[in-house]
């Protein structure tokens, strides 16, 4: 506990919503959702699981937005590559 397969689908179709702009980017939430129903028809995680992964995700995205607004006022500090796609 918690999932990393779903924990890395959501992330990949967060990423991908962010970043597209057909309307057909919305797609990619398909995976998130197949992935939650493969690992608890497989009986390798239980829903409970999947919830967790994506709070966690929730959690990090959080982390990475207060990161970077903190890093945009201080002179010379990079902004963190990933954060662009995900803000």
């Amino acid at each position: 506990m918690p999932s990393l397969h779903v924990g890395w689908a959501l992330l990949v179709a967060i990423a991908v919503i962010r970043v597209t702009s057909s309307r057909w980017r919305w797609l990619a939430l398909a995976h998130p959702a197949l992935t939650v129903s493969v690992v608890v028809i497989t009986a390798n995680h239980y829903w409970l699981d999947g919830i967790v992964a994506a709070i966690l995700l929730m959690g990090a995205i959080h982390l990475v937005s207060l990161r970077a607004k903190y890093a945009a006022g201080l002179p010379g500090q990079p902004l963190p590559s990933f954060s662009r796609v995900l803000l």
